[in-house]
């Protein structure tokens, strides 16, 4: 498979569009065209882990956590990011991020974690806001809708729940007439054009606007293309899904004392320090996840409802408020319930690739 392919099947477990505002994901390095046939998958890309990756000799490795989170002014190897880049660049190893994507994601890492403790019917704990979209309308030659039309799904454009390159197309003519200095693609300078054309049309989320169109004017043979952009405020509900954002809320099947959920946690996690507040002997049934780093939420889970709330990298002062709000809080780390979700997602990589794609974690 091409590592284009090996991402399309990732985008569609964890689809790009989930992820919040100005979270790096994507392709950090790498030949979209480039031959795949072992993928790694990985918590962090560290020279630890490349080093495992390049001894089982995979050529693309999804990571969690984004290895540039900030643009880069230079890969010097005089960084350790730099050497880190530069050295999956020589191994001709790709680089792929999914992060917050994978957090909101259907059967993504919270609802994995959700459904392995038992708490059961989830909302979001933190719901993300409708993404804004953006309508691309283009008219194009008969012999290029084809192409045009691909080009804007591929960069993203038409994406509808779990459907991709959705469009809309009708028939019109185009008029235009060249003046001296045009290089027309159809028809003469200084001579009136009536052209058979396709008016093309998609949805795009805003962020990738600028992408779909660049796509969109490498397969155009005209000169100069006529389209226009509009703001689409209100879009389809399917877009967005029915969970969308950060953590996840629920009730477990019947009520268990505090001390019962943590040993639940540990089961699952398998043996850590886990850090607790909240009287061991308290019944809890409804509780809220959040993997990663979750204190700040620990108020919106409390005005939820939430009886527990388990989640990672929690500060002193939020187990405070934790306390006052009634709130037990079970800090399980920030990597544990993410390694978690990552074996989760390389599990279902795994059963969405062809035989003879081999997938592999790297701890």
């Amino acid at each position: 498979m091409t590592l284009a392919e090996i991402i399309r099947i990732a985008d569609d477990i964890a689809p790009p569009r989930l992820a919040m505002e100005r979270d790096p994901i994507g392709l950090h390095a790498g030949d979209p065209a480039q031959a795949v046939s072992k993928v790694a998958v990985c918590l962090d890309l560290t020279m630890r882990v490349l080093q495992e990756v390049q001894r089982l000799g995979a050529q693309a490795v999804l990571t969690h956590h984004p290895v540039i989170y900030t643009p880069l002014a230079t890969v010097a190897e005089t960084s350790p990011q730099g050497r880190l880049l530069a050295e999956a660049v020589r191994s001709r190893i790709a680089v792929y991020a999914l992060h917050t994507n994978w957090d909101a994601a259907p059967d993504g890492m919270n609802d994995a974690l959700a459904s392995a403790l038992g708490i059961c019917n989830t909302s979001a704990l933190d719901p993300s806001p409708a993404e804004k979209f953006c309508k691309i309308v283009v008219f194009v030659p008969d012999e290029a809708a084809d192409a045009v039309r691909a080009a804007l799904g591929d960069a993203g454009a038409g994406a509808l729940g779990n459907y991709t390159h959705c469009s809309f197309r009708s028939r019109g003519t185009g008029s235009f007439l060249p003046v001296e200095g045009a290089s027309p693609h159809i028809g003469e300078v200084n001579r009136l054009e009536d052209v058979d054309e396709w008016r093309i049309e998609a949805l795009v989320p805003r962020r990738l606007t600028a992408a779909a169109i660049a796509a969109m004017l490498r397969e155009h043979p005209y000169e100069e293309p006529a389209f226009d952009v509009y703001p689409v405020e209100t879009p389809p509900a399917s877009l967005s899904g029915a969970v969308r954002g950060i953590g996840r809320i629920g009730d477990l099947s019947e009520p268990v004392t505090f001390a019962a959920l943590q040993q639940r946690v540990l089961n699952v996690l398998g043996d850590l320090p886990l850090r607790c507040g909240g009287d061991a002997g308290r019944m809890v049934k409804r509780v809220a996840v959040c993997g990663g780093a979750g204190g700040e939420l620990v108020q919106r889970a409390a005005s939820l409802g939430a009886d527990a709330y388990i989640t990672g990298d929690v500060r002193r002062h939020q187990f405070v408020l934790a306390e006052g709000l009634g709130l037990a809080v079970i800090d399980a780390t920030h990597d544990a319930p993410e390694t978690f979700g990552m074996k989760h997602f390389a599990m279902r990589l795994a059963a969405k690739l062809p035989p003879g794609i081999e997938t592999l974690f790297v701890e």
